[in-house]
């Protein structure tokens, strides 16, 4: 869930890598677990939700994060979620710091996969208007990653839902699951139906920084190429809805209409309920309008929701 806000204003250094982070040095750092690292490679993609922060906070708080994985611990996500605060907050130099992370993936032997080629190359294109980046992409080809087959896939995909239905389970033990199945599936090999179903469990479980997670997924999702679909949408629609983020559901709303994604019932009584718990009954009766003319019948929740904001609208 990222926005490009106003740029850094300092100058570009001499030293464009990643320096001045507080970290100790790399032999006297305990070890990290796996599920640590996945907790703070999130936390590098949630800064990019903060509104309080400009692009250049973006960039200093996401890379005191990086460097307070250790060598050795960090795995290719954290190298991503790195890269894609560097390609979105596009400080000065970040060009040559995606340099930096890209060598520093080869020190620490962790392998580059097609989402980093498709990082380097977009920060190559963009390289000082458009010049070649020597160096950096030459007589380099992604490797091959680890794909699943699609029959897989889709059983992952069913076993995450039905983690979500399973009573038994308290919903941190719900999320934890999910997690787990998420990330067995490999990138390259996940699917809308992937990232929409953890988006489900994260807003159905609603544990700890459930909003921040899901502006991770969403990052991840475009990371990785997979395009959203109705689905994806009407869950950040809400999840933005029910998080006093109101501005948010109707930029993903426009976006929808950009990608000539057709809004479903769900998605403008979300948005409908959103408006009038914001007070913007104009804007809630336009919606309303706007089903019917799309032929889309309305449910008793949006019914329910109009009355009320006409209610509060003459009070």
């Amino acid at each position: 869930m990222s926005r490009n806000i106003g740029r850094n204003k300092r100058t570009e250094g001499s030293a464009p890598i990643m320096t001045g982070a507080q970290s100790e040095p790399p032999a006297k750092r305990a070890r990290l677990g796996s599920r640590e690292v996945f907790q703070l490679n999130r936390q590098m993609s949630a800064v990019l939700n903060d509104y309080s922060l400009h692009d250049g906070q973006k960039f200093e708080f996401a890379r005191n994060i990086f460097m307070s994985i250790p060598e050795g611990c960090r795995n290719v996500d954290s190298f991503h979620s790195m890269m894609n605060v560097e390609l979105i907050t596009k400080t000065p130099g970040f060009s040559q710091r995606m340099d930096w992370l890209f060598n520093q993936m080869k020190v620490e032997g962790v392998q580059p996969d097609a989402v980093t080629f498709r990082m380097l190359n977009e920060a190559a294109g963009e390289y000082r208007s458009g010049e070649t980046k020597e160096g950096l992409l030459q007589n380099v080809h992604p490797p091959k990653t680890r794909h699943l087959e699609r029959r897989k896939v889709c059983d992952l995909n069913q076993q995450m839902s039905r983690v979500l239905r399973d009573s038994k389970l308290t919903s941190s033990q719900k999320l934890d699951k999910a997690t787990t199945i998420f990330m067995d599936i490999p990138e390259g090999s996940r699917d809308v139906y992937s990232f929409s179903t953890m988006m489900n469990v994260e807003l159905k479980t609603r544990t700890f920084d459930f909003y921040q997670r899901l502006g991770w997924l969403f990052n991840q999702m475009k990371a990785e190429g997979v395009e959203p679909n109705v689905v994806t949408y009407n869950t950040l629609i809400k999840a933005a809805g029910e998080n006093q983020d109101y501005n948010y559901a109707k930029e993903l709303f426009g976006e929808m209409d950009r990608k000539r994604l057709q809004p479903d019932v769900v998605t403008y009584s979300t948005l409908i309920k959103a408006a009038a718990e914001n007070r913007d009954y104009p804007h809630a009766k336009a919606l309303f309008r706007e089903m019917g003319r799309n032929g889309l019948q309305p449910d008793v929740v949006t019914y329910k929701t109009l009355i009320k904001a006409e209610g509060e609208n003459e009070e």
